[in-house]
């Protein structure tokens, strides 16, 4: 009889090699579970620290984003203000328009009746020359004062000539005087000027010498005449024109053919804007026109340079 083989045991099976079927180690799946748990954390705390970067990230966006919005607040209040003084420019623009229009339909009307040495580039007027209460007409020019001063006799008139001697107007009698009226200019075109003392048909300047004395004293007139705008580098020569009569009273009129003696004359002044003192300038007037009496006198006018 054939004998069976024998039974394996539980040990002789865990102790093959190879087989189907082996049995599991407890101590091997311990180790794979904390390998897998130690995974698990490793994997947490790389998801804590990404959350943690990417919160860090999140916070220079935000501080960026406020600084944007600052900036942008900025740039409109900028805006705002720029667009202010376009508005004032705008403004300032058309009333110097304005301005200039109506100074050159000024400079028009004045035109007529205005001297040309009286104009100074009148289409460029400017205000802002800080020439005082002078009106300079433009930066590019400056403005002369002609002022008469004084007047002198230097001749009485002859005292023969009356016919019911002796002459009034004669220095025989040490009441007798002239009685002079002037007109002083300076544009012959325009006869633009003073006149000295007033233009009513009476007035008059008492004027004598002495006999000895080969002129009288300086009687103060002091008259504006007019005013001069020379353009700077361009010299002006203008004529300084003076016009005496010698006037009879009532009583002088009842004698025969006594009539007013008158006479004129000029000098040339030249205006520079490199010059503002000027030495005074007379002009002497012979009395030997219409009446016969004769007679002369001496204008002194003065130059005051305003800007």
């Amino acid at each position: 009889m054939a004998k069976s083989p024998p039974a394996k045991t539980t040990a002789s099976l865990q102790e093959e090699p190879s087989g189907e079927f082996q049995s599991a180690d407890p101590t091997t799946q311990d180790q794979r579970v904390a390998a897998l748990e130690q995974q698990i954390r490793d994997l947490h705390d790389r998801i804590a620290l990404g959350s943690s970067q990417l919160s860090d990230d999140i916070r220079p966006v935000e501080k960026q984003n406020e600084r944007l919005a600052e900036l942008a607040a900025v740039v409109s209040a900028l805006s705002s203000k720029i667009d202010m003084v376009q508005a004032n420019n705008s403004r300032d623009a058309r009333f110097d328009a304005a301005l200039r229009g109506v100074e050159a339909a000024t400079a028009a009307v004045r035109g007529a009746g205005v001297p040309a040495a009286t104009l100074c580039s009148e289409q460029s007027a400017k205000r802002d020359c800080d020439c005082g209460p002078c009106n300079c007409v433009s930066c590019e020019c400056c403005t002369f004062e002609v002022w008469m001063s004084h007047v002198r006799v230097d001749q009485m008139q002859n005292p023969l000539i009356d016919i019911i001697p002796p002459s009034a107007d004669s220095n025989l009698l040490p009441t007798g005087l002239m009685e002079i009226w002037m007109f002083a200019s300076l544009d012959p075109i325009h006869n633009i000027g003073v006149c000295i003392p007033d233009p009513s048909p009476l007035s008059f300047l008492p004027l004598h010498k002495q006999m000895t004395d080969p002129y009288g004293p300086w009687v103060a007139v002091n008259r504006c005449v007019g005013t001069v705008a020379v353009k700077k580098g361009q010299p002006l020569t203008v004529p300084l024109s003076l016009t005496a009569v010698e006037r009879e009273t009532a009583e002088e009129r009842v004698q025969p053919i006594n009539r007013d003696e008158w006479g004129s004359a000029s000098e040339n002044v030249t205006f520079d804007c490199c010059y503002s003192n000027y030495s005074p300038i007379q002009v002497s007037v012979a009395l030997s026109n219409w009446g016969q009496g004769g007679g002369a006198i001496t204008g002194k006018f003065i130059v005051v340079r305003r800007c």
